[in-house]
C-alpha cells in the first residue's frame, strides 16, 4: 500500500506492513476490545448480554485486524498471506512469529508493493517546520 489512509489500512490484506506496523496492529486493537470488555462489564453497568454482544464485536474486529497485519507481514517477508495457516501449528507458529517479529523484510520492491520502510511518511508525521533560510548578500 503506497499510500496510507489511515485506520482504514488496517483491516486490509493488500501490500506490506514493517515490524514495527505489525507489532502494533497485532496488540493495539486487541487491547481496546480487552478494555472495551472490562469497562462494559465493570464500570458502565449495562446489561450483561449487550456487553456480551459488543465485547465480540470488538474481539472479532480485532482479530480480523491483527490477521490483516499478519498477511501483510508475511508478504513484506515475501511469502504468501495464506501462509497465516501456518500459524495453527504447534512449535512452528513460535518460529513463524519469531521471524515475522524479528526479520527485516525483503529490501526493495517485491511482488507484493514497495518496501514499507521506503514509503514516505504519511502527511500528519510530515514535519510542517520549513528549513530555515539565511539570507547573504550577493557577492560576498
Amino acid at each position: 500500500m503506497s499510500e496510507r489512509e489511515g485506520l482504514l489500512d488496517w483491516f486490509s490484506t493488500i501490500g506490506r506492513a514493517g515490524r514495527a506496523e505489525f507489532i502494533g496492529c497485532a496488540l493495539v486493537p486487541g487491547w481496546i476490545a480487552s478494555m472495551i470488555g472490562v469497562v462494559l462489564f465493570g464500570a458502565v453497568g449495562i446489561g450483561e448480554s449487550v456487553a456480551a454482544v459488543l465485547t465480540a464485536l470488538a474481539a472479532m474486529g480485532s482479530t480480523w485486524v491483527s490477521a490483516a497485519a499478519t498477511v501483510r507481514r508475511l508478504q513484506d517477508l515475501d511469502r504468501p498471506g495464506w501462509h497465516i495457516v501456518f500459524m495453527g501449528i504447534p512449535v512452528y507458529n513460535f518460529f513463524l512469529g519469531c521471524q515475522l517479529v524479528f526479520r527485516r523484510g525483503t529490501e526493495g520492491e517485491n511482488r507484493h508493493g514497495l518496501d514499507p520502510l521506503e514509503l514516505p511518511a504519511p502527511l500528519s508525521t510530515r514535519s510542517t517546520t520549513r528549513p530555515s533560510v539565511t539570507n547573504t548578500p550577493k557577492g560576498s
